[in-house]
């Protein structure tokens, strides 16, 4: 290799051949110069990892162990059948008595969630997924990430999250609406409170 650098710059060329060597001949070697220039291969102490798969297969574990656990109680829970007394068995009567619950109320409310909870996702994942791909809005990184590890918590978890904001009791959103727009909340009514 020829290094022809203003001022007689050998060691400039050598840093630049010590790269290209330890990045292109030996991804497995560490380059060390010797006295006279020479550079002779020494094996590295530790493997080399890659820190993105590294990373991604530690999120893979996580997220299992965050995932797992509660798939395979509910699908143990939905095939236990309660017998009389503190005795259980294994059956499908809880998947017949789901598809015996009838009317046109209850399977119409289904389907009207079912069909709105998926607009607003495609409507809500496009408009992300978009802006990350295609803008330069600041925290892109964290809500690509954070769209990940959405997946992994447990529907459980994010339902009892719902409950908890949007309870009609209890829930934080409701009673701090409650609170600024003067509505009571009895039972099962909302009853404005009359003007006097």
């Amino acid at each position: 290799m020829e290094c022809s650098q203003p001022g007689g710059g050998r060691s400039y060329c050598l840093a630049a051949l010590a790269h290209i060597c330890s990045t292109d001949c030996m991804a497995d070697e560490t380059i060390i110069a010797g006295s006279h220039g020479q550079l002779r291969p020494r094996k590295a102490w530790l493997p080399q990892v890659d820190s993105g798969g590294g990373g991604l297969a530690l999120l893979i574990v996580v997220s299992a162990l965050v995932v797992l656990p509660p798939f395979f109680y509910l699908l143990k829970s939905s095939v236990t059948v309660p017998l009389p007394g503190f005795r259980t068995t294994f059956g499908f009567d809880n998947y017949q008595r789901v598809l015996d619950l009838g009317g046109l109320q209850l399977w119409g409310a289904t389907f009207v969630f079912a069909l709105g909870s998926s607009v607003m996702a495609i409507v809500l994942g496009f408009t992300a997924a978009w802006l990350l791909a295609r803008t330069n809005v600041p925290f892109r990184q964290t809500v690509f990430v954070a769209a990940f590890l959405s997946l992994a918590a447990p529907l459980i978890v994010k339902g009892i999250g719902w409950i908890l904001l949007l309870g009609p009791n209890n829930g934080l959103i409701n009673v701090w609406l409650r609170s600024w727009f003067g509505i009571e909340w009895y039972a099962d009514r909302a009853v404005r409170p009359s003007a006097a």
